[in-house]
This record gives C-alpha cells, sequence and structure tokens, in this order.
C-alpha cells in the first residue's frame, strides 16, 4: 500500500485526517443545500420573469451539488480502480479524536519502551567499560606485585665511592609482621631486600615505628609505612642493602594548599621542606608533622643510622635513611628561615 496509510498509524494523523473529515462532511451537506435554495429561487425567478435560461442554471447548480454530495463515494470508487480501498476507507472512517488518543498512549509507551531500552544499553555499555578498567587496572596491579616480589639479583664489584661489593650478602626481611602494612606505590610488600648486616635491627625500627608512631598518629601516616625501596642495583648504601627510602610520597593538606616535604632531592625538595616547616610547623622540625624528621630523631638515630634530610640543601635528601661507615651529618631547627 502506498505511504499515506502510515498517517492513519500516527496520532497525528489521524488527528488531521479526523478534522478533514468533519470539513468534507459540512462541504457534502452545506454546498448542496445552498445549491438546491439557488435553484429553487431561480425557477421562482424565471417564472415571474419568463426567462428560460433559468432552467439551464438551476440544471447546472442541482447536478454540482449531486456531484459534491456525492464527492467521497466517487473518490472510494475511483480508489477501487487502482488498488484495494478498504484501508483507506477504514482509515476515514475510523478517526476520531478517541482513537488519536489511543495511538497518542501507544506511542508514549512506545517511545518509554525505546528510551528504556537506550539506557539499559548504556548502562550495559558503561559496566563493560568499568569491568574493563577494573580488569586491566588488576592486571597492572598484579605485574607490579610480581615485579616487587621478584628479588632481583645483585651486582658486585666496585662502587663507584670505592666500597667493595663482592662480598655483601642481601637477605629478605618479612615485613608481614611489622603490625601495619608496608606499601610501595601502594602495593602491600610482603619483604624487604637488605644488607644482612643491617635485617635486624631495620625490622626492629619498624615495628618499633609502627607500634609507636604510626598508631598514635594514624591520620598522618595513613596507618601504614610508605617506602620508595630498599635494596637496588645500583652504587652507594642502597646498592650494599645499607639504605632504604621512606615517605617519599607522603603529603600533608592545610588550608587547601598540599605540602610534599620528602619527595625528591635537592634545592627544590629543600625549599619545599622549608616551606612545609615554616607554613605547618611553626618553623620548628621538631613537630609530629615533620614525620621523616620524628622517625630518624626517635627511631633510627638510636641504632646509628643516618638521615639524608641532614645534607646541604644542594644534597638534601629527606627519604632517604642509611647505615654509613662513618658519621652522620647533624643539623638543628636554627636552619630554617621562615618569613
Amino acid at each position: 500500500m502506498i505511504n499515506i496509510l502510515s498517517i492513519c498509524d500516527s496520532s497525528t494523523g489521524v488527528t488531521i485526517i479526523y478534522f478533514l473529515k468533519i470539513v468534507a462532511t459540512i462541504i457534502t451537506l452545506i454546498v448542496p443545500i445552498i445549491l438546491i435554495v439557488t435553484c429553487m429561487l431561480d425557477s421562482v425567478k424565471g417564472v415571474t420573469t419568463g426567462e428560460l435560461k433559468i432552467v439551464s442554471k438551476w440544471i447546472k447548480r442541482s447536478l454540482a451539488a449531486i456531484i459534491i454530495f456525492l464527492l467521497p463515494s466517487i473518490v472510494f470508487l475511483l480508489a477501487d480502480m487502482v488498488s484495494s480501498s478498504s484501508e483507506i476507507q477504514y482509515c476515514y472512517k475510523s478517526a476520531s479524536l478517541e482513537r488519536a488518543k489511543q495511538l497518542k498512549e501507544t506511542e508514549k509507551a512506545q517511545e518509554e519502551a525505546k528510551l528504556a531500552k537506550w539506557k539499559q544499553e548504556q548502562e550495559q555499555k558503561r559496566k563493560e567499560e568499568e569491568e574493563k578498567a577494573a580488569r586491566m587496572k588488576e592486571e597492572e596491579r598484579q605485574k607490579k606485585q610480581k615485579r616487587k616480589n621478584q628479588a632481583p639479583g645483585y651486582d658486585t664489584g666496585w662502587e663507584s665511592n670505592g666500597n667493595n661489593t663482592t662480598n655483601t650478602k642481601i637477605v629478605k626481611i618479612d615485613v608481614t609482621d611489622l603490625g601495619c602494612p608496608v606499601t610501595y606505590a601502594g602495593i602491600a610488600l610482603k619483604h624487604l631486600r637488605v644488607n644482612e648486616d643491617v635485617a635486624s635491627e631495620l625490622h626492629s625500627v619498624l615495628k618499633q615505628w609502627c607500634s609507636g608512631f604510626v598508631k598514635s598518629n594514624s591520620a598522618l601516616t595513613n596507618g601504614r609505612i610508605e617506602t620508595a625501596g630498599a635494596y637496588v642495583n645500583k652504587a652507594g648504601y642502597h646498592g650494599r642493602g645499607l639504605a632504604i627510602d621512606l615517605y617519599n610520597n607522603w603529603k600533608y593538606k592545610s588550608n587547601n594548599k598540599k605540602y610534599t616535604p620528602y619527595s625528591g632531592q635537592g634545592n627544590n625538595t629543600w625549599v619545599r621542606y622549608q616551606t612545609f616547616i615554616c607554613e605547618v610547623c611553626n618553623g620548628k622540625e621538631d613537630c609530629d608533622k615533620n614525620i621523616n624528621y620524628r622517625l630518624y630523631y626517635d627511631y633510627f638515630k638510636k641504632i646509628g643510622w643516618c638521615w639524608g634530610g641532614n645534607w646541604s640543601a644542594g644534597y638534601f635528601d629527606p627519604m632517604h635513611y642509611e647505615k654509613t661507615d662513618g658519621g652522620c651529618s647533624t643539623t638543628s631547627s636554627s636552619r630554617i628561615k621562615c618569613n
């Protein structure tokens, strides 16, 4: 059937047909009546005036009235000649405000169902994307964990500072029994690799730190020990398993400002550290919020370890702790210059 029938299935189309039907009904009723009345008036005029032309007008108007009255039937008859008009007739005859209302409700229900299906598809797509992201994140986490748990082989030979590492013995110390987790880049570690000579004392210090400062100041320490690593394949005390970096990523927020006093080494780190001491610790390094300072002076110093936070500005390394062969550099809070 031609596409015109599609309007019979829409509320808008049925409403238009309904009002066209009313107009057509008015035309087929009113116009013939007008023509008949006109013919009657012409007949009276013809009788009184004796004009024969009036009869001709009467006949023409009568035929016009009959044609207009029969116009709907003529249209449907012509439609029958080209195709089945039953659907067209049904469309025309069934057009009503009630049917338009029913179609409107049906269309609304279909739109709501379509919208619900679209939302469901979008939600499913979102869940799939989240699951994919979660899988990728978990895979990356497992890869990192695997890398952390795989103890790297250590070098032997001469370090750049002249220390011979041939006889250095690196061992694992268990860090799952400290009382708080030890994390690297957010991943909990099971062990640290350090020099055999300092394994016992380092384990003891970390355990004391957990049960002491960490437990009492969990909001500052996030309830854990954060490390940037202990033994690594490079020269220096890290390469000999005699150094460990702690809380390098530690952050402190105050008055909408974020402080990272232990991240990095050198002059820039010294400036950040000094700003932190002045703005957070009232110019004194000896405050609980300066946790790497507290960690050194209350724990590591007692076992003869040194702190990179005591080094000069150019070498300033506040995340670094080491067991040196000689003495440690020392400083006091007087080095902090606040405006």
